[in-house]
């Protein structure tokens, strides 16, 4: 059999965060959640068929979602939502650049998040940016000293501002393996976001 290389990253994200204004209305808390996969799928589609299937459900969720807000007289929003509409559209067209295309959602759903939350909501800045020897975070927006990351005996303790994806380079493994965790979520955001392992690996040249 041949040898995997495997590495484990911790993936948090706070994107597709839900305005406070929006919180009491569960079909909106639907819509939210349905973003990532889509989003997700978008960006690992092994062929362009999934890509599209994705893009066009993601589109038509942001135009539910403009329909929302246009009903709120909220311009700002409806603007965010059409924005975000139009690059899903893009994508499931084969227009322009996905991987620019995919920022532009991104930046649309911050832009409105950031318009729209509460000042206590969770997925605010914190103090940061000095992390346990050996790990590393891409943030998902803002900076790595907007997020909070200690080590306590054999307890990881994230604290959230913007999400992000943490990465020990040092986490590898070779040959036969097996690996648990336990995640504990220690306080209720105001908005759905999501969290988990990520396992990479590499075989033959082939990274996954």
């Amino acid at each position: 059999m041949p040898m995997r290389k495997t590495g484990i990253l911790v993936w948090l994200s706070g994107l597709f965060a839900l305005p406070l204004s929006a919180q009491v209305d569960r079909q909106y808390q639907q819509w939210m959640r349905s973003m990532f996969p889509s989003l997700l799928a978008i960006r690992n589609a092994p062929d362009n068929a999934v890509a599209v299937d994705a893009a066009t459900k993601l589109a038509d969720t942001f135009d539910q979602v403009a329909g929302y807000w246009s009903s709120k007289q909220s311009p700002d929003a409806l603007g965010f939502a059409e924005a975000a509409r139009d690059a899903a559209r893009a994508i499931a067209a084969g227009n322009g650049d996905k991987t620019a295309n995919l920022r532009k959602i991104e930046a649309q759903c911050s832009g409105c998040h950031m318009a729209h939350r509460g000042d206590n909501d969770p997925d605010r800045a914190v103090n940061g940016g000095k992390f346990p020897a050996g790990w590393s975070v891409i943030p998902d927006r803002g900076t790595a000293d907007q997020i909070s990351y200690v080590l306590a005996g054999d307890v990881y303790h994230f604290a959230m501002g913007p999400g992000g994806t943490f990465y020990n380079s040092d986490w590898t493994k070779s040959g036969n393996y097996q690996f648990s965790a336990r995640l504990t979520q220690k306080q209720a955001p105001t908005h759905p976001i999501s969290y988990g392992l990520m396992i990479w690996w590499q075989r033959s040249g082939e990274s996954h």
